[in-house]
């Protein structure tokens, strides 16, 4: 399980319960790896912190107030790190030797331009000269998070399910009339059907309301404005029941005819009714 700072080990070693009022800390030796409490110590000026597990500088870029930071003989590996004590001016002794990102070519001069306010860097103090190589020579480094934002990007980029981007809307950009005319609707279909009477049904295929059309030599012929207006005549089949039903009809008007005829078996091959 990874060791990580106290509260009650930073009060054992320092007597102060407030920590915002600590000055110094020496946790030397202690197998830490944890050391986020750090971000309740603004204060802190000295650290010492050599001989640990710390893999990570992140915590102390928390301790505005911090010019001397030993931190040798931990696991940091990336040079990069270093970035995270770039805002923290008054820091001017750093001793990071003996950490495995130490062992890369061109570390001293690459935490040089990232640090130039530093004084010393592994107890061996910093010249004017070295300064002013390690402005030309040095390793541009780039600050984790910076690494991590671009790292998410590509994965984001080079995902297969990623969509597509759609474009920022301007409203001050000038569009052309044309690309932003109202759709053309298609020309409405109408059919047309004739009726033996020589109406004349048309109907639209949007579902639109029908009209039926005369001839205008047939129009002139009524004087009636409603006889325009009139429904299509359908001549209805002629069967046997509408010929008995007319028979029926004509017969019952007649007062020759008996209500024995009436009421008689219709007979289909006469076409009348049998006594």
């Amino acid at each position: 399980m990874a060791k990580r700072l106290t509260e009650e080990m930073v009060i054992a070693r320092t007597k102060i319960s407030d920590l915002s009022k600590i000055k110094r800390l020496n946790c030397w030796g202690s197998e830490l790896v944890d050391v986020s409490l750090l971000m309740k110590m603004p204060s802190v000026e000295v650290l010492s912190l050599s001989i640990n597990k710390i893999n990570s500088l992140a915590d102390f870029q928390f301790c505005k107030r911090l010019e001397e930071l030993y931190i040798r003989q931990n696991d940091i590996r990336d040079l990069n790190e270093i970035m995270y004590l770039q805002g923290l001016t008054n820091l001017k002794n750093l001793w990071l030797g003996e950490n495995p990102c130490a062992s890369i070519e061109g570390y001293r001069l690459a935490v040089i331009r990232a640090l130039p306010q530093l004084q010393k860097l592994d107890n061996v103090a910093i010249t004017q000269e070295e300064l002013r190589e390690a402005q030309r020579r040095g390793k541009i480094l780039t600050h984790p998070v910076d690494e991590t934002q671009e790292e998410s990007e590509e994965e984001y980029q080079t995902s297969p399910t990623q969509t597509a981007v759609q474009p920022q809307y301007n409203r001050y950009q000038e569009y052309s009339e044309q690309e932003y005319s109202p759709p053309q609707r298609s020309p409405q279909r109408q059919e047309v059907m004739e009726y033996t009477n020589g109406d004349r049904y048309v109907s639209s295929s949007h579902g639109g309301s029908a009209e039926i059309t005369q001839p205008q030599e047939k129009r002139d012929k009524f004087t009636c404005a409603a006889a325009t207006h009139r429904p299509p005549f359908t001549r209805r089949p002629v069967t046997r029941v509408s010929l008995r039903n007319s028979y029926i009809g004509s017969k019952a008007l007649s007062p020759k005819v008996s209500i024995h005829k009436l009421t008689g078996k219709w007979n289909p091959r006469r076409m009348s009714f049998s006594e």
